[in-house]
């Protein structure tokens, strides 16, 4: 879709993709956490506990290790974690 619009970033695409229908709209925090708290106790029973959300996204989204991050959100510069689990900046390069 980029090279279609040159113009756009790859976040204003997917806003406004998301917008027109295209593609479903985010899970919010709380809703996360609810799925997290309950979902392994309720199953899609959950769907009392979600308004607006069908059985099949409930399944998916339960299934999925995280949620998609938009690009210019991704941080610039990642942390590691060495074996004795301390945290430092990868070398300068």
């Amino acid at each position: 879709m980029l090279p279609l619009l040159p113009e756009r970033s790859q976040c204003a695409i997917l806003s406004m993709m998301t917008k027109l229908g295209l593609v479903s709209r985010r899970w919010l925090p709380d809703e996360q956490a609810v799925l997290k708290n309950h979902f392994a106790t309720e199953g899609v029973n959950v769907i009392h506990r979600l308004p607006g959300r069908s059985e099949s996204a409930i399944r998916n989204q339960a299934a999925l290790p995280a949620p998609p991050v938009c690009p210019a959100h991704v941080p610039l510069v990642s942390t590691r974690t060495d074996a004795s689990g301390k945290t430092s900046a990868p070398a300068a390069g």
